[in-house]
Formats: C-alpha cells, sequence, structure tokens
C-alpha cells in the first residue's frame, strides 16, 4: 500500500495525486492519500492496511493448512505402504514358522527312525555275542 501525506498542503505537493496512483498500480499497491491535520481518509488507510495486513495472514495460514494437508496425505500414503509391507513380512515370517515347524518334525522323525536303528543293532549284536 502506497500512501501519500499531507495531502492538505496542495501547494508543497512534489507528486500528482495521478503520478502515486499509476505509481502504486504499476507495483501491484493500493494508493490513498491522506491528511492527518484534516483527518481525510486517514482512517480509511489505516484499516486498509490492517486489512492488507489480516488477508496476507489469511493466505499464508491457507497455504499452510494445504501445505499440511498434503503432508499429511504423503503420510498417510506411507503409512498404508509400511502397513502393507508389514502385513507381507507377517505372512512370510508365518510361513516361514510353518516350513521350520515342518523341517523339525521331519528331523525329530529322522532322529526317532536313528534311535530305533540303533537299538535294533544293540539286539543284534546281542544276539550274536549270546
Amino acid at each position: 500500500m502506497l500512501v501519500g501525506n499531507k495531502c492538505d498542503l496542495e501547494s508543497k505537493r512534489e507528486v500528482s495525486f495521478q503520478e502515486g496512483k499509476e505509481f502504486a498500480e504499476q507495483n501491484g499497491m493500493k494508493f490513498i492519500e491522506t491528511s492527518a491535520k484534516t483527518d481525510q481518509k486517514f482512517s480509511e488507510a489505516f484499516e486498509s492496511f490492517v486489512d492488507g495486513i489480516i488477508s496476507s495472514m489469511e493466505k499464508e495460514l491457507n497455504k499452510s493448512n494445504e501445505e499440511n494437508n498434503n503432508n499429511k496425505e504423503d503420510i498417510e500414503k506411507k503409512n498404508k505402504e509400511l502397513t502393507k509391507k508389514i502385513e507381507e513380512y507377517k505372512e512370510l515370517n508365518n510361513k516361514t514358522n510353518e516350513e521350520l515347524k515342518q523341517k523339525m518334525i521331519l528331523i525329530e522323525n529322522l532322529l526317532q527312525k536313528n534311535r530305533d536303528l540303533i537299538n535294533e543293532n544293540e539286539q543284534l549284536n546281542n544276539n550274536y555275542n549270546n
């Protein structure tokens, strides 16, 4: 916002109203002329200034909220991906555990057969020696 002051002192003016307005427009600003002495547009300038600050803060807040929403979506997506991987690992772990159980049963069966053969061999040796 570009504020021209002391507009009540027309005889001492160095910049015309039109020059000030054009400069403000070229630079994307509002333009207003005020006079604190005559209270000409002083309140309007202050209110416009405050409105501009509030508007700017609202834009920043909206931008921040949008970024947070995007971050939230990214986090939710990553959480879903991680949850899926965890489930895959659990399934693989369960499958591996089941395979290990089957192998343990096979080993136990082989050990039992080996014990049986040892016992049978000892009996045959005993019979042979007698």
